[in-house]
């Protein structure tokens, strides 16, 4: 359900997101399910950058200090569903950036 791979000495962590259920705010829930990856030891709780997609809508939050979480963007050009349940609208688009030495940059919401 999740997948960690090493790109240019920066371990990338890929979720969905819906494994996230602990917490309020999509940031709280993301942040505690990350700390128990970390307390069990699985690969995606070594990751430096973690990627998901499950909340709809573009966030970027530093965890901890060296360790970044990006929640991209959906796709559908704005979904009824998502609009039903969370009473806002999201806007479509795609994450990209670039990862080197543990690091990220040139973030860009296309």
């Amino acid at each position: 359900m999740t997948q960690t791979i090493q790109v240019s000495d920066t371990r990338i962590g890929l979720l969905h997101g819906h494994q996230a259920r602990k917490g309020g705010t999509p940031e709280q829930r993301i942040e505690a399910w990350w700390k128990g990856q970390m307390m069990g030891k699985h690969p995606i709780g070594d990751a430096d950058v973690l990627l998901s997609g499950h909340f709809h809508h573009f966030i970027a939050k530093e965890i901890s200090a060296g360790r970044q979480w990006f929640q991209s963007p959906a796709l559908d050009g704005g979904s009824e569903w998502f609009t039903n349940v969370q009473g806002v609208a999201n806007s479509a688009g795609t994450l990209t950036l670039t990862v080197s030495d543990g690091r990220w940059g040139n973030l860009a919401l296309l």
